[in-house]
């Protein structure tokens, strides 16, 4: 493209500059041109004419595929745009449905973690309501074996049969038990309560 230019731009000052016989000082006076010489002007500026339409040609040529060249260039850089604005509305959607998701499992984990803590907090409560109950229980139990110690006291006193001593060691055992099962109930709320606290703890 440089080089043609180039020669184009030689070409077109040549045609623009005289020639250097048209410097020298005329020395004749002048003269009427005759046939042949009019004849070789015409053809010479027929040839000026014809070199200059070639050379507009080829301006024109080079101007179209310049365009083209340019419109090309635009189409590709309107296409990765279109690309680029695209994955950044997709890279967008995902962000939003990711933040969304978050969200979502924020919330989940927080009502886990609320009913978790009402769970055990009923849980507690009913451990320590049937703690509560052991001991009226085994109170009862005590001060019904305590009424029965004093039946069969009483019996030994007047000559009675010793079943009211039998029946008052059968409670005196079923108390026994019930005491066991109060300490084994009562530890394992202990432990229960020590395990509630160290998970609240790393929540």
């Amino acid at each position: 493209f440089h080089k043609v230019t180039l020669e184009q731009m030689t070409f077109i000052g040549k045609l623009a500059s005289p020639s250097r016989d048209n410097h020298k000082p005329s020395v004749q006076t002048w003269k009427p041109l005759d046939a042949n010489q009019i004849s070789e002007k015409e053809d010479e500026l027929l040839r000026i004419e014809k070199n200059l339409t070639v050379l507009q040609e080829k301006l024109e040529r080079q101007r179209e595929a310049s365009e083209k060249q340019s419109e090309e260039m635009e189409g590709k850089l309107e296409h990765e745009k279109m690309k680029n604005d695209e994955v950044a509305k997709q890279l967008k959607q995902e962000q939003t449905q990711l933040k969304y998701k978050q969200q979502q499992l924020n919330q989940e984990k927080k009502y886990m973690e609320e009913q978790y803590y009402v769970q055990r907090k009923s849980l507690e409560e009913m451990q320590e309501k049937v703690m509560s109950e052991q001991s009226q229980l085994i109170s009862d139990k005590l001060s019904l074996a305590e009424e029965r110690a004093k039946l069969d006291a009483l019996a030994k006193l007047q000559g009675v049969s010793g079943t009211a001593s039998f029946d008052a060691i059968q409670a005196k055992a079923e108390v026994h038990g019930a005491l066991e099962a109060v300490r084994a109930a009562e530890m394992e709320t202990v432990e229960e309560r020590r395990r509630l606290k160290d998970k609240e703890r790393f929540l």
